[in-house]
């Protein structure tokens, strides 16, 4: 229990440095009024969320029922053409969006040579989604559990293009020890 409050702990730091740093970009509305501007950062949050909601919802159908197949049209309208990801710190793949679904799944031959297919479930019901506005990124941060792995946990940053589709994931992950 205490690895987890550690690892929650440091989550939200990251999220604090990540965040601090990003909200130096300022948007200019110009002479728009403050309900204008408040009306606009609701709904651009909204949605936001409403992505983040469906990020996890890919990752949880990826790993638990084996059903997504490269012509998702989750993943067009999700991911930008260009998507990047890292992952632990380590650049996965840049500007193509078609290595999503073949990485994610080679994550599980990692673990299990012999495996046909990427086996973990998300909790998403306990997810914590976190977004900007001012830097067009949400942050989640939330916990799974993976045949080989066990209990792990995640925090990922993804950042939107201007078509408020994910144009970077920053993962990071870690196994959650008893």
């Amino acid at each position: 229990m205490h690895t987890i409050r550690r690892m929650k702990a440091s989550c939200l730091l990251f999220l604090s440095i990540h965040l601090s740093s990003l909200l130096a970009v300022e948007n200019d509305f110009g002479n728009y009024t403050k309900v204008v501007v408040h009306t606009m950062k609701t709904e651009h949050k909204n949605h936001l969320i409403e992505l983040a909601q469906g990020y996890l919802k890919f990752v949880h159908d990826v790993g638990s029922a084996g059903s997504v197949q490269p012509d998702d049209v989750r993943i067009k309208s999700l991911f930008a053409k260009n998507l990047t990801k890292t992952d632990n710190r380590s650049v996965l793949f840049e500007g193509n969006r078609d290595l999503l679904l073949p990485q994610m799944r080679g994550f599980e031959k990692e673990y299990n040579p012999e495996s046909k297919k990427a086996d973990w479930v998300v909790d998403i019901a306990n997810a914590l989604i976190i977004p900007s506005t001012e830097t067009n990124s949400v942050v989640i941060y939330f916990e799974w559990t993976h045949v080989n792995v066990g209990r792990a946990t995640t925090m990922v940053v993804l950042q939107c293009n201007e078509n408020n589709q994910i144009a970077r994931i920053i993962d990071v992950w870690a196994k959650v020890l008893n």
